[in-house]
């Protein structure tokens, strides 16, 4: 990703796991979370060498997410 001059990566996961690959708390950043459904700690990133200060604001997922309903915690029902 830093070779095509991404600036920054996010996921969501574990935040035990993937601090060892220098993920963090993405709101440390000043980002946003897509969706309530998303615990705080959960929603991480690493920034890459493109990364620049003033890039904040709302993480927005692609519709793709959405419609397989793969954000966020969800009922197990």
């Amino acid at each position: 990703m830093a070779d095509r001059g991404v600036p920054a990566v996010f996921l969501e996961g574990s935040p035990v796991y993937y601090p060892r690959f220098d993920f963090m708390p993405a709101v440390q950043l000043g980002f946003r979370k897509p969706s309530l459904r998303i615990p705080d700690a959960a929603f991480q990133v690493i920034t890459l060498p493109a990364y620049e200060p003033w890039m904040t604001g709302t993480v927005v997922y692609a519709e793709t997410f959405w419609r397989h309903d793969v954000v966020g915690i969800r009922d197990s029902a």
